[in-house]
């Protein structure tokens, strides 16, 4: 609007000046005329100017207005797509109740139709079982019957039994007491006996007592004899190897060091070896176990 409103300015400044350059060649009264013209033309352009402002005025009421309704329309598209995103949940939540609902449904429906039949089955049952009753009543009937006249025979063989058992204890008594005098008789006898056998078996045991007590002494007596005869042999050996040793020239020192070469060891060498510098080299001979046991200058030689 600005820009158009600056061509218009442009426009009428032009047309005056055109008009005051045409009024110098005219007449006085022309010129006149021509400033009445100008003043037309500029209360003519003060009102166009304040239509264009007045214009300008209501473009930025109705851009502002214009803005406001973008807003407001944003505001709307984002409400609409809030409440559609909250539909659809609400949608699905719904959507996922009623199946939870319908398997809800059909799992009772179930439970229903298994209850209904076994039910029937109850009832099967229980007809059966009626007619099982019955039967059972009748056979009852008849076992009452036959139970009657069962027990009456039983009756009359248990009286006869307490009548046969009565005869038998009187003979059982009369078996028992002479049981008993036999077996008095008898273990009499046998307690004679085995007195008599156990007298015997006390002669018998102290004679073998007798016997080894003397093998016992024996036993001792020899057992002696012979540890010391032993110990007497063993003194004689012990004086001949001692005479034997002296005699060979033999010495604790010498069994060392012969215990020693035995062994693999130098039984000469000292437990602090001294450092010597060989002037020339040694010429070690060699020498056997029995050389270096009996040898009376083996110190020298190490």
């Amino acid at each position: 609007m600005e820009h158009s409103r600056k061509k218009l300015l442009k426009s009428l400044v032009i047309m005056g000046s055109v008009v005051a350059w045409s009024a110098g060649a005219m007449n006085k009264d022309s010129t006149v005329k021509s400033l009445d013209v100008m003043e037309n033309l500029e209360e003519h352009l003060r009102k166009k100017t304040s239509k264009i402002k007045e214009l300008e005025i209501e473009l930025r009421n109705q851009k502002e207005a214009l803005e406001k309704l973008g807003q407001e329309k944003l505001e709307l598209a984002n409400k609409i797509e809030l409440a559609d995103v909250k539909n659809k949940q609400t949608l699905q939540e719904r959507e996922e109740a009623l199946k939870k609902l319908r398997d809800e449904k059909e799992f009772f429906v179930n439970q229903v139709n298994q209850r209904k039949i076994e039910l029937q089955n109850q009832k099967e049952a229980l007809e059966k079982l009626g007619q099982e009753k019955a039967k059972l009543e009748e056979r009852l009937k008849l076992a009452d019957t036959e139970k009657n006249s069962v027990l009456q025979e039983r009756v009359e063989a248990l009286k006869k039994l307490e009548y046969e058992k009565k005869l038998l204890v009187k003979e059982h008594e009369e078996k028992f007491k002479k049981l008993e005098q036999e077996q008095k008789e008898t273990l009499e006898t046998q307690i004679n006996l085995v007195g008599v056998k156990n007298k015997q078996a006390l002669q018998e045991s102290t004679e073998a007592l007798k016997k080894a007590e003397a093998f016992k002494a024996r036993v001792i007596y020899w057992s002696k004899a012979a540890l010391f005869t032993g110990l007497a042999v063993t003194a004689v050996a012990a004086l001949v190897g001692v005479i034997a040793w002296r005699r060979s020239g033999m010495t604790f020192d010498r069994l060392k060091n012969a215990y020693a070469v035995f062994m693999g060891r130098n039984p000469f060498a000292s437990s602090t070896p001294i450092v010597t510098i060989p002037l020339k080299p040694k010429i070690i001979e060699k020498k056997s176990f029995w050389d270096w046991a009996t040898c009376p200058d083996c110190r020298r030689h190490a």
